[in-house]
């Protein structure tokens, strides 16, 4: 992703993204962040890219920083955890994991966009290498821990401890949902934006996103 999106693409976005389900929505979301023609497929991308692909698009729209609130499983306190400005997405260490088992050491590929399709009584660790001992409890556990290890971005947890009961908690950051939550608010205020000038002055939508957005607030402020 090179830049921001404009405000005609975040729109666009917003309103073909709104109606569809959630993955039609995610996949929709990377092709236009992304850049990529319609026929790319995208469900060979890794998990962990797609994260920090969504990532730094809501950087570039509303930064880094956020608040959130999670809930404690044990007596349904909810709690607040937050992030600075200076938090990011894990960057990828290998394309791939390597599992020593029984002396023998089984590659895995990295879990991608396709495999959550497949996914339908939990995840399905066999695509990541069919030859794989996943029937085994232990080999199951190890290769765990070694695509964490090759890409710690492909699922963010958060450790907290509840203030009410003191269980542990831990969360796993819903990147995704962060960034539509951001465009949704961006784009909702666009189009209040739009109304209110064509409402003053009978622009096209075309014509009021075609103004730079601080000469744009300026007719805003003017109005209010």
């Amino acid at each position: 992703m090179s830049g921001a999106l404009s405000d005609t693409e975040l729109l666009e976005l917003y309103t073909e993204g709104r109606n569809l389900t959630q993955q039609s929505r995610m996949l929709l979301t990377l092709q236009i962040i992304l850049g990529s023609p319609p026929e790319r497929d995208l469900n060979a991308l890794s998990l962990g890219d797609r994260d920090r692909c969504f990532w730094t698009a809501r950087e570039k729209l509303s930064g880094t920083a956020f608040d959130a609130k999670i809930e404690c499983q044990s007596c349904q306190e909810w709690m607040e955890i937050s992030c600075g400005p200076d938090f990011a997405i894990p960057e990828k260490v290998q394309d791939s994991a390597v599992v020593p088992f029984q002396g023998e050491d089984y590659e895995l590929r990295l879990p991608n966009i396709s495999d959550l399709q497949a996914a339908k009584a939990g995840f399905p660790y066999e695509r990541l290498n069919p030859s794989a001992p996943w029937q085994e409890p232990l080999f199951r556990k190890n290769a765990s821990q070694a695509l964490e290890k090759a890409d710690p971005g492909m699922d963010v947890l958060f450790l907290a401890n509840c203030e009410n009961c003191e269980s542990s908690i831990e969360a796993s950051l819903d990147v995704f949902r962060f960034l539509w939550t951001d465009l949704q608010a961006r784009a909702q205020s666009l189009l209040g934006e739009i109304i209110t000038l064509a409402r003053a002055f009978g622009w096209s939508e075309t014509q009021c996103l075609s103004l730079p957005p601080a000469r744009r607030r300026l007719y805003l402020e003017h109005l209010a």
